[in-house]
């Protein structure tokens, strides 16, 4: 029952984050795109408001996802989310090296989300698999 609901909480501070900056791209675009990693040159500057609201739509929708299967119920599916979509911050660190952006918020911020996600989506196949045992054995 403890892994059941740690597992929940993470999944619920993983929502909150994503709210929290994809709302950010919407209401301080440029200040999101400032925090995030990238060189100061890469940052897009001028009328680019619009295409940074984009993403912070996308990242808000993203976001609701897990919540969506994790009230569904969906856990073997949430996993397989979870799992996919870590890709997205690997994705993230590895523009932000590619471009000399700051390392540690590549690492720390991008790679760390990416390792939170994997860990939490290990955690959510641990529960379906333990659940699917448990209606076998009933």
């Amino acid at each position: 029952m403890w892994l059941k609901r740690i597992t929940v909480i993470l999944i619920l501070l993983l929502v909150a984050f994503v709210f929290w900056f994809g709302t950010g791209f919407l209401y301080d675009p440029h200040g999101m795109a400032v925090g995030f990693g990238l060189p100061k040159s890469a940052v897009p500057s001028g009328d680019v408001n619009a295409f940074l609201n984009v993403k912070g739509v996308r990242d808000v929708v993203t976001g609701l996802i897990p919540l969506v299967l994790l009230l569904t119920r969906q856990i073997k599916a949430l996993a397989w989310v979870l799992l996919t979509t870590a890709l997205i911050p690997i994705g993230d660190a590895t523009i932000i090296f590619s471009y000399g952006g700051d390392p540690a918020t590549a690492i720390g911020v991008h790679l760390a989300t990416a390792t939170y996600l994997v860990v939490t989506s290990l955690l959510c196949f641990t529960i379906a698999s333990r659940a699917k045992k448990r209606s076998v054995e009933a």
